[in-house]
């Protein structure tokens, strides 16, 4: 493997582990994260997003946003692992 094949192969697994905080955090409607304090909207944007849509939008946005992470992640580290070294470009 080449060095530039672990460097995308890292990125897609933390990509990947951001997904998965992003989804077991909205299944579990963990408070930091699907039900924040609103007068933190100036600053956090899930805190904002709650003000915009509410707190049940909140959470099927986190779990959108952590289900497409999850695919694109998967689908990155398929693309790094079936392509020839001679043809990685950046």
């Amino acid at each position: 493997m080449a060095g530039a094949e672990l460097l995308m192969i890292g990125f897609f697994l933390l990509f990947g582990v951001i997904a998965a905080v992003l989804f077991v955090g909205a299944l579990r409607e963990w408070k930091w994260l699907v039900d924040p304090d609103e007068n933190l909207s100036v600053f956090y944007s899930q805190a904002f997003l709650k003000k915009l849509i509410g707190k049940k939008g909140l959470r099927a946005y986190t779990l959108f946003i952590g289900a497409l992470f999850f695919i694109i992640a998967i689908c990155g580290i398929l693309k790094a692992l079936t392509m020839p070294d001679d043809n990685w470009t950046f």
